[in-house]
């Protein structure tokens, strides 16, 4: 079978092939040898992101056809039982269950259906019913049909349209899926990064990062549903690596980086000595690089060679290339006949082996090593001594005596201290978001710093709760839990490793509670209740202050008593002690014209004011 798109424009296609919605193959031409009933089905293929109609193909050995009844996933299947009772017992109580594949998926009830609310693609399979009366004294199968749950779309393909790999540049992924069965079939898009959503759905298949950072790196994958969301199918992972960028150029160093070839730090005086000055692939050939000793400039290239080296030429040595300066690296040319060969830079987990060398022009014999002035290699033949895998405690002044001659055997010793330098620091867990809520997409990540004078060390991380492991080592420093729950709660911690496991450390544990749904919503009632309350107070302390306001300008003096102007009798009901009622002039003022047609009886508010007499 050829895929067949015409002329190209001089572009290179991607041909992908599928079959009955499954991919099977790539390339622009698909053969099958052998051919046998199994490669019967729907043929497609798809050309970048244009596909062809569907061919089918029948390989036939028999006449006979089983009977296929098409359904696509996420239908509604029904299967009927039927059958037929005699006009002579048309009253005969008849029950009915249903098998698939021989296997009773439904127990007999009075209901001749059975019902698949949504069709998947495992739903397929030969199904039969069984009828029976309800003493079972007679009991009827049915012929098996063969019922087959067809893809409603294939499963999804990620790919990357552009390909980012520095910081900065524009990242599209594509996620596309073929409808077979259902042209025109409205689907929905997501995009994934290391699990985490990163678009959710909508009906576009693509997602673009205009300008890609560090963080942008990860597994990548894409979910494909239909609109209802019966049905859903994710894509494989594809790994999208963001590298730093030196000046627009690739690395993963993001400064220089001092080598020495050889790798010691210290030669003899007439040596040679090549120094790189290393920013990481693809090399940078065309930066402008300088290089300092002593924080002086003294050349300028990427490789810097000593030929041959004096004393002069000890120092410290940096590189520059562009803006970015290296650290210092430190070479010692000596005189003497025996120096103790170090490399240049010693980190944990390297495999150190120490070197006693002597002088071109001598004889050597026997060699005795030291660390901190105690005997770690007693005398021997051999003039290196392997520490093995060092850690901090291989740090300190080491020495060695080595037995040499030009004409008579003298001893002659050197010493130098070695540090060792932490190749990632260790590391830190921490949770977002804080505090987790159940049902939150919890991530955790596991924060390190690798030596700037290792940028390119490869490092695996792994994650525990309460002690136990929960994700083995991966390339990823991140843990993620999709939807939180309260059981998810625990001490979690995370330890990271090299590829060789020559360094592991973990970090501190921390206790990642999970709250319940309902403490989402604590805060806001209390607030409200609060609220509430202070409003119910404030209401009361109105009225209480109200009710003590005693009016004091219609108060009768000692003596006089003022007449009412108007009938006291239905304030007088009110109260029980008439004496204790008082009647003063009301004020009037004069409104506007027309102000005394009311369109309603004004009203009328009596009070009961209780006076008591002032002292003058």
């Amino acid at each position: 079978m050829t895929c067949d798109v015409g002329s190209t424009g001089g572009r290179n296609l991607i041909y992908v092939w599928y079959k009955d919605g499954t991919w099977i193959h790539t390339g622009k031409i698909y053969t099958i040898r052998s051919a046998n009933t199994v490669d019967s089905g729907d043929y497609r293929c798809l050309a970048s992101s244009e596909r062809s109609d569907t061919a089918r193909l029948d390989v036939v050995v028999d006449l006979f056809e089983i009977l296929k009844y098409l359904v696509v996933e996420g239908d509604e299947m029904t299967l009927t039982c039927d059958t037929s009772l005699s006009p002579l017992r048309p009253g005969t109580e008849l029950k009915f269950t249903f098998h698939k594949d021989g296997r009773n998926v439904l127990e007999f009830t009075s209901y001749n259906q059975y019902e698949v609310q949504s069709a998947q693609v495992q739903d397929s399979g030969k199904y039969s019913c069984d009828v029976s009366t309800a003493t079972n004294s007679v009991k009827k199968r049915s012929q098996e049909i063969l019922v087959k749950i067809n893809e409603l779309f294939v499963n999804p393909s990620i790919i990357e349209i552009r390909c980012p790999t520095t910081e900065g540049d524009h990242m599209i992924l594509f996620c596309f899926s073929l409808s077979l069965h259902r042209q025109g079939t409205e689907l929905q898009f997501a995009f994934y990064r290391d699990g985490r959503n990163v678009q959710e759905f909508n009906s576009s298949n693509q997602y673009g990062v205009q300008s890609a950072q560090l963080e942008d790196s990860g597994n990548y994958s894409c979910e494909v549903r239909s609109l209802n969301g019966k049905v859903r199918k994710r894509s494989d992972f594809i790994f999208i690596k963001i590298k730093a960028t030196i000046l627009g150029h690739t690395g993963f160093a993001v400064s220089p980086v001092v080598t020495f070839t050889p790798n010691w730090r210290k030669i003899f005086r007439g040596e040679s000595i090549t120094m790189v000055c290393d920013v990481g692939p693809p090399g940078g050939e065309d930066l402008i690089y300088v290089w300092y000793k002593d924080y002086k400039r003294v050349n300028e290239g990427k490789i810097y060679t000593i030929v041959p080296a004096t004393t002069m030429d000890s120092g410290d040595y940096s590189c520059q290339a562009s803006s970015e300066r290296s650290y210092t690296a430190r070479l010692d040319v000596v005189v003497g006949p025996v120096t103790l060969r170090v490399p240049l830079d010693v980190h944990e987990g390297d495999d150190l082996t120490l070197r006693c060398h002597h002088r071109s022009g001598y004889t050597g014999k026997s060699t005795i090593f030291y660390k901190d002035d105690a005997v770690i290699q007693n005398w021997s033949k051999t003039s290196e001594f392997n520490v093995g895998i060092v850690n901090m405690t291989n740090i300190g002044k080491y020495t060695c005596t080595k037995e040499i001659s030009q004409n008579i055997y003298e001893h002659f010793t050197d010493e130098d201290f070695i540090p060792i330098h932490n190749l990632f620091e260790i590391p830190k867990i921490k949770v977002t978001p804080y505090p987790v809520v159940e049902g939150d997409e919890m991530t955790l990540t596991c924060d390190t710093r690798l030596s700037p004078l290792r940028p390119r060390t490869e490092l695996k991380f792994a994650f525990h709760k309460d002690g136990r492991n929960v994700r083995e080592f991966t390339s990823y420093n991140q843990y993620g839990v999709q939807s939180a729950q309260v059981k998810d709660s625990g001490n979690y911690s995370c330890e990271v490793t090299t590829a060789t496991n020559s360094v592991k450390k973990r970090s501190q544990e921390i206790l990642v509670k999970i709250k319940g749904k309902s403490s989402k919503h604590e805060t806001p009632i209390i607030i409200v209740t609060l609220l509430v309350l202070l409003l119910v107070a404030t209401f009361l302390l109105f009225k209480y202050r109200h009710k003590l306001h005693w009016p004091t300008a219609g108060c009768p003096r000692r003596g006089k008593q003022l007449e009412p102007r108007f009938s006291p009798t239905y304030a007088a009901r009110e109260s029980a002690d008439d004496t204790e009622v008082t009647y003063t002039d009301p004020v009037l003022y004069r409104g506007p014209q027309g102000f005394s047609k009311l369109t309603r009886e004004p009203d009328v508010t009596y009070a009961t004011v209780k006076c008591r007499e002032v002292p003058y």
